[in-house]
């Protein structure tokens, strides 16, 4: 039916939300409601301490959402959800399941933060965590589809919008299954070792052409994709600013993870050209 993506700064007043949020649709409608946390997976805030238990912890939490995605009812996830690119994983898994998509920012200022974390007496953050989650949070846009609708909720504002929060889960455009999700593979060895392969390839000719073209726009290059004999020729569309190859790095990441997750295998002349796809959606 419908994925509700919540996010917002660490101890910006989420979880208060989304009970709010779950109660206002379960008194307005009989589909269930299904309502993810760190909590509900037993992830304290020391998962968020360094990069790999973060990883861990936000595969663990994609699992989740992805296990209860259905036709038939409606998921809210709450968390930070403060990376663009996996916001757009759970854009791409809600699609595949034939789900509505709706982002809701709680937006509270960083000192606000600071103090309800500071109150708390127990599952903190440390101070330098949530400086360094804050500093690195990707705001939502409502000009970028997996963001779209985008609402977004004052931490001082009493009532939620919650017409315009029903309309976002009931009668926002019902979106198809991307290319990539409904011939999303298998994983396996052979096929996994195509996806790493033929990504890396696309990044090295990506940088060499950010290189000789810099300033974004339009670039040209030609790679040979694992698997196949023949070369491919790669158009894409670059932002203005330089691009650098740890974004390029956790991109090949995510679109290997979101691959892994589906059920056909791409054909190895079909992984570059929706690996490029990929990247022009997340980057610009």
């Amino acid at each position: 039916m419908a994925l509700v993506t919540i996010s917002g700064y660490p101890c910006a007043g989420k979880t208060t939300r989304v009970a709010q949020i779950a109660e206002m649709l379960r008194s307005r409608q009989s589909l269930p409601v299904i309502t993810i946390t760190d909590e509900d997976l037993n992830l304290t805030r020391d998962a968020y301490d360094n990069a790999t238990a973060e990883k861990a912890a936000r595969g663990s939490l994609f699992s989740a959402v992805t296990r209860n995605l259905s036709p038939d009812r409606i998921v809210i996830f709450d968390g930070m959800n403060y990376i663009k690119g996996f916001r757009y994983q759970l854009y791409c898994a809600a699609r595949e399941y034939k789900c509505r998509t709706c982002t809701i920012q709680i937006a509270a200022p960083k000192d606000k933060c600071m103090e309800w974390n500071d109150k708390r007496e127990k599952n903190k953050y440390s101070v330098e965590t949530l400086e360094n989650l804050i500093s690195r949070y990707e705001e939502p846009s409502p000009f970028v589809r997996w963001d779209s609708p985008l609402i977004t909720i004052p931490w001082s504002d009493e009532e939620l919008p919650s017409d315009e929060i029903y309309a976002a889960v009931f009668s926002s455009e019902l979106k198809p299954p991307t290319q990539a999700t409904l011939n999303a593979p298998t994983s396996t060895t052979d096929y996994l070792s195509i996806l790493d392969t033929t990504s890396a390839t696309l990044i090295t000719a990506l940088l060499q052409a950010q290189t000789a073209n810099p300033g974004g726009g339009q670039v040209k290059f030609t790679i040979t994709p694992a698997g196949v004999s023949t070369s491919q020729t790669i158009t894409m569309d670059l932002p203005a600013r330089t691009v650098t190859m740890p974004q390029l790095q956790r991109a090949k990441r995510q679109f290997i993870m979101l691959q892994k997750q589906g059920r056909q295998e791409l054909s190895p002349d079909r992984v570059a050209e929706l690996f490029a796809k990929y990247l022009e959606d997340i980057l610009n």
